[in-house]
């Protein structure tokens, strides 16, 4: 797994420690495999993506680059570990 995913899911579990468990989403995997997540930390950590790749974005704005959005883009499938999608 990508060091930058495991910091956050990290982040996700601390942050919802004291929250109720009571909301589980359900995953099925293709193998058939199931996996029930709290409700709260899918929540959390999808924030926490959200704001890294914001994070991004800035970073390079802040720098006055003059950056495309592609660029951005790609910084953050680079951040992720994450090909292009194609």
């Amino acid at each position: 797994m990508n060091s930058t995913i495991e910091k956050l899911a990290e982040q996700a579990a601390e942050a919802v420690v004291a929250y109720e468990h009571d909301v589980i989403l359900r995953v099925e995997h293709e193998s058939g495999a199931v996996l029930e997540v709290p409700a709260d930390f899918v929540f959390k950590l999808a924030q926490l993506v959200a704001q890294e790749c914001a994070n991004v974005c800035d970073r390079f704005q802040a720098r006055d680059v003059g950056m495309q959005p592609a660029e951005c883009a790609g910084a953050i499938r680079q951040m992720f570990g994450v090909d292009n999608g194609s």
